[in-house]
């Protein structure tokens, strides 16, 4: 894979050093370049013009195609593009006008008798690289993109797979648990009960949802709110859990099973009977912009290599989907572990 990555750079730089020989050969003419050069080198104060141009004209190529157009123009920040493109141009374009006049000053001479004339013949090369650059910089992202989404297909289809192939278990598990449940009701153990009833909408969950691309928020709250039911019974009702919620969640909708795992972490490595140290979790909605956290005490020293691999599968999941517009921060101290998702919506 890397070799071949290499071979494919190696032959993309070779083919942009191709096309600049041939616009230089077509507007210039490269063995006149060339017999400039020497003659320069040999003494002669003749500048040919090209000489200040096609540097000018390469730097505008490739700093707008390879920054400003990844970096602001494929984000729609389309004035911060348009004002550092302006900026770009002017800076460049004038650069080879007072390089010229400099020149003119230490008594060499060039193709043009006036600097005016300069300007003239390169504003509009300038120009035509500018639309040549853009294009090549949206193509760019379009490849780009469309990679990502092939990856992402991917690694959907191979999630699903790898689900299905070990679904015929939890669904003999649910509806073990559905017999067992009727089983608990003849015989009125209503903690009983209640347990397996929580457990069977928790399994219910990912069973329905695991090849969706997208749900909604509110399931994903119910899921939660379940989870934490039945963490309610294992523990105990007077166990100290808080679980706010701020905002009008109805209409959003997220990719599955990107906010449980922050729960599970916090259920997993903050619980502690003998000193119940408490649980936080804050899920909020505003303007666009959804926000939740969790915080827990640090029960377990384990806590932070045992989660690493789910963190960083939630982080794959959100940047293949959300790309830039999320935030997952994850603050550590010697007593607390703090985790806070924002997703732009």
């Amino acid at each position: 894979m890397k070799k071949d990555l290499k071979l494919f750079s190696i032959f993309t730089t070779f083919i942009h050093i191709a096309i600049w020989m041939l616009v230089i050969q077509l507007q210039y003419d490269l063995s006149g370049l060339w017999e400039s050069f020497t003659t320069l080198l040999d003494g002669v104060r003749f500048v040919d013009e090209a000489f200040v141009t096609i540097p000018t004209l390469v730097v505008l190529f490739y700093w707008n195609s390879h920054f400003l157009v990844p970096n602001y123009l494929s984000q729609q920040s389309w004035w911060k593009y348009v004002l550092g493109l302006l900026i770009s141009f002017l800076v460049l374009f004038h650069l080879g006008y007072f390089v010229i006049e400099i020149l003119f000053d230490k008594g060499y001479e060039s193709g043009f008798e006036e600097t005016i004339h300069f300007y003239d013949h390169s504003l509009p090369l300038h120009l035509i690289v500018v639309g040549i650059s853009t294009s090549l910089g949206i193509s760019n992202i379009a490849m780009k993109t469309a990679k990502q989404k092939e990856q992402a297909e991917k690694m959907q289809k191979a999630a699903e797979m790898k689900y299905l192939n070990a679904q015929i278990n939890p669904h003999f598990l649910y509806n073990t648990l559905n017999g067992i449940y009727a089983q608990a009701l003849e015989e009125k153990a209503e903690t009983t009960t209640e347990m397996i009833l929580q457990l069977s909408e928790i399994m219910r969950y990912p069973l329905n949802n695991v090849s969706k691309e997208s749900i909604l928020l509110t399931d994903e709250i119910a899921f939660i709110e379940n989870f934490i039911s039945l963490q309610r019974l294992r523990l105990g009702e007077e166990y100290p859990i808080t679980f706010t919620q701020i905002g009008n969640f109805n209409p959003i909708k997220i990719i599955p099973f990107i906010i449980i795992p922050l729960v599970e972490n916090a259920f997993k490595y903050g619980v502690s009977q003998k000193n119940q140290s408490p649980i936080f979790f804050h899920l909020e909605m505003k303007q666009n912009e959804l926000f939740f956290s969790s915080k827990n005490k640090k029960i377990t020293a384990t806590a932070t290599k045992s989660h690493l691999v789910g963190i960083r599968n939630l982080r794959t999941r959100l940047s293949l989907k959300y790309d830039k517009n999320y935030s997952l921060n994850i603050v550590e101290t010697e007593e607390d572990y703090t985790a806070v998702l924002k997703i732009s919506i």
